[in-house]
């Protein structure tokens, strides 16, 4: 019973410390803008303030659940903004609001475009942000227009754009539009051609690789490398949600041929969440092993941050708790965090190993006292192993 009970504890801080859930941006607002410009998504707000009870329940409850993540951080740039912290001055002053929590949606422009005030649970989170996204969605008024027989490559550029952003299907629309083209090297068709290589398996993406140095010059080098790498991103993606070993390997193929420097990183990643949406546990705890090993070893974040989405996604399976274990250890011990050495408490507990536990749990309570942070969550922790 007492064993029932230490692991039951374990479960309980895990599953609200590792949630895998949405990523906030944490550069400065203006960047946040400037990213929102390049990228062409809205900027998802928590403004928030840390006595704030429905605030906290939301950073715990809905934040972190996984749904949230894969919505939010595909479709928006995600940011936390502590409404009494001075750091925050300027955004305050700009958006001042009277009841936290309120969320925001605002475009690059800094014009609010969805605006909420209260506790959001995961069903009510997803639908104001399917709401706020079909606002920004103006695919409809070029459907009209194509389906009234408007082929005109600026009507056909916009319309892959307009779908594009609003996270629709354009690979029909491009496809039927390039299939009728004699002469693929006009600004029109390049152009058509780059906004809708969305998949590095389709045909308008083998048109990109050709023309790469054209479209280059129109949108610039770095805007094709993006494109190159959101396209692979977007064929692994299907990969795993038609559980095909031969498109993934074609992404990371794909990569390394055509963005050889950033092609290491993506592997790694790649092979992270194929093998994790097939669940083969083998593969997957490999990959995660060469990520710790090699892409994020000296970042203690990132090794933490690794750690943790192991322990959600495998919270059962002993080689995983066992490597997530040495992974966060090392990220406690060259991090500067407690909440590391409280990580770190929690997955040894889950190992049960008990008397370690303690030492790291008594270790996080320390630097968060010298730091001046909050002890409540690790005073609790412990009180709780007794």
């Amino acid at each position: 019973m007492k064993h029932l009970i230490l692991t039951l504890a374990a479960t309980i801080y895990l599953s609200s410390t590792f949630a895998q859930g949405i990523e906030f941006y944490h550069g400065k607002w203006s960047e946040a803008l400037e990213r929102a410009r390049k990228e062409e998504k809205l900027i998802f707000v928590d403004a928030y303030a840390k006595w704030c009870g429905p605030c906290k329940r939301m950073a715990a409850e809905t934040f972190t659940q996984q749904k949230a993540g894969e919505y939010f951080n595909k479709h928006f740039i995600c940011m936390k903004m502590d409404m009494e912290e001075q750091d925050n001055i300027e955004f305050i002053e700009k958006y001042p609001v009277g009841s936290y929590p309120t969320l925001m949606f605002i475009d690059d422009k800094g014009k609010i475009v969805k605006k909420t005030v209260g506790y959001q649970d995961l069903k009510a989170l997803l639908s104001f942000g399917k709401s706020a996204l079909s606002g920004m969605d103006n695919s409809a008024e070029f459907e009209k227009k194509y389906n009234e027989g408007d082929r005109s490559p600026d009507l056909v550029y916009n319309y892959i754009r307009a779908l594009n952003r609003a996270g629709k299907p354009s690979l029909k629309i491009t496809n039927d539009y390039l299939q009728k083209q004699k002469n693929l090297g006009t600004t029109e068709t390049l152009s058509i051609i780059f906004e809708g290589a969305t998949e590095c398996d389709a045909t308008a993406f083998q048109y990109l690789i050709q023309h790469r140095d054209k479209i280059a010059a129109i949108f610039s080098a770095g805007a094709v490398n993006e494109k190159i790498k959101t396209a692979c991103q977007n064929t692994t993606d299907k990969a795993i949600k038609f559980k095909n070993a031969e498109l993934h390997e074609e992404a990371k193929t794909k990569m390394k041929k055509y963005c050889p420097a950033e092609a290491e990183s993506f592997a790694i990643e790649a092979d992270i969440k194929f093998y994790l949406g097939t669940r083969d546990v083998k593969n997957y705890l490999k990959a995660c092993g060469n990520c710790a090993a090699d892409d994020i070893k000296n970042d203690p974040a990132k090794l933490h941050d690794l750690a943790k989405d192991m322990v959600q996604n495998f919270p059962a399976d002993r080689d995983v708790l066992k490597m997530a274990e040495k992974i966060m250890k090392k990220s406690a011990e060259n991090g500067t965090q407690p909440n590391y050495y409280l990580a770190y408490a929690q997955i040894l507990l889950r190992n049960q190993k008990k008397d370690q536990a303690k030492k790291a749990a008594s270790k996080a309570l320390e630097m968060a006292k010298e730091q001046k942070k909050e002890t409540m969550q690790i005073e609790y922790f412990i009180q709780s192993m007794g």
